[in-house]
């Protein structure tokens, strides 16, 4: 799905399940993915929100994280008056895609999992 989009970074949580998610994306542009801590459960939305915020700088950023850390940010943002199109959640497989320009985050959209396209 993604494959085709201007990609310059993969980022995941170290977990096992995050990190397969995103190999096979990585290794079809050309770039590793870069396991980062800060994306575990538990640890709270601080890098997740840098790192998106970092997308329309350095091109596209793809984030692999968990339920916790997905919805914290989708909150946060939402609070923020950034504009979602769909309910934020964060079932397993789906994908946010977020419009960055200068470090905003101006919108983002829901893509459901593959089962549910």
């Amino acid at each position: 799905m993604l494959r085709d989009e201007p990609i310059t970074r993969v980022v995941s949580s170290p977990f096992a399940r995050c990190v397969q998610t995103v190999e096979a994306l990585a290794a079809g542009i050309g770039v590793t993915v870069e396991e980062d801590a800060m994306l575990a459960e538990g640890r709270g939305i601080a890098r997740a929100e840098t790192l998106a915020r970092s997308a329309g700088d350095t091109g596209g950023v793809v984030l692999s994280s968990h339920g916790d850390v997905i919805l914290g940010l989708l909150d946060a943002l939402g609070a923020a008056g950034v504009p979602l199109d769909g309910e934020p959640v964060a079932k397993k497989g789906s994908t946010w895609i977020f419009d960055v320009h200068e470090g905003a985050i101006l919108h983002g959209t829901y893509v459901p999992p593959p089962g549910e396209r």
